[in-house]
């Protein structure tokens, strides 16, 4: 039972380390909660479409750079391989 336990939260802090390192999660400082949780659901969204894609071997912070930067990119990542 202790596997199990100790494998879902290696597992969850991983994520909330890849939130914090990629999307500074932390530092984020929207009180109100509707807008937090939507933050937050987006961050997740986001992060698995860069999981998803595999044509580059990159960083996931590197993912979302090229991203924020390239039209070509963010279209690949939202809409997969054309």
């Amino acid at each position: 039972m202790s596997k199990v336990i100790r494998g879902h939260w290696q597992i969850e802090n991983s994520l909330n380390w890849v939130l914090d390192v990629v999307f500074k999660e932390d530092a984020c400082r929207v009180y109100e909660e509707e807008s937090a949780k939507a933050l937050s659901s987006l961050r997740r969204i986001v992060l698995n479409m860069a999981k998803l894609e595999t044509t580059q071997t990159r960083s996931m912070k590197s993912k979302i750079h090229r991203a924020s930067l390239s039209d070509e990119y963010r279209e690949l990542l939202i809409f997969g391989k054309c």
